[in-house]
């Protein structure tokens, strides 16, 4: 059970950075104009499934809904919610753990099976 409980504290702060770092990407992107073009598009010509992704992200980091939509719809309304909702809810029960220290469990502990922690 210790190893378990030191592996989840490890995992926190793997997050807590990977959440620093999508923060500091988010600004670069607002900041510079930074374009990354398809591989799949540039090299074979095929559309994929996450083509204009990119550029659906830059959008709405601008607050172009529209563009976003029109890039990619199904990333626009579906997976930018649903990653957002985990974002906040997990940002949210860290914190809480850190300044509270109320103990609950987030949905992104659940999703990876960390909800038996103690």
């Amino acid at each position: 059970m210790k190893n378990l409980k030191k592996s989840y504290i490890k995992f926190e702060y793997v997050r807590i950075i990977l959440y620093v770092i999508i923060l500091i990407s988010i600004t670069a992107v607002i900041i510079f104009e930074i374009n990354i073009p398809c591989f799949w598009k540039e090299n074979f010509g095929i559309t994929c499934p996450s083509c204009g992704i990119t550029r659906a992200t830059k959008s709405l980091i601008h607050f172009h809904i529209h563009d976003a939509m029109e890039y990619n719809g199904f990333y626009t309304l579906i997976l930018v919610p649903f990653v957002l909702i985990l974002f906040f809810n997990d940002a949210f029960m860290i914190l809480k753990r850190k300044i509270f220290k109320i103990n609950d469990i987030s949905y992104v502990e659940i999703l990876l099976g960390y909800g038996q922690h103690e």
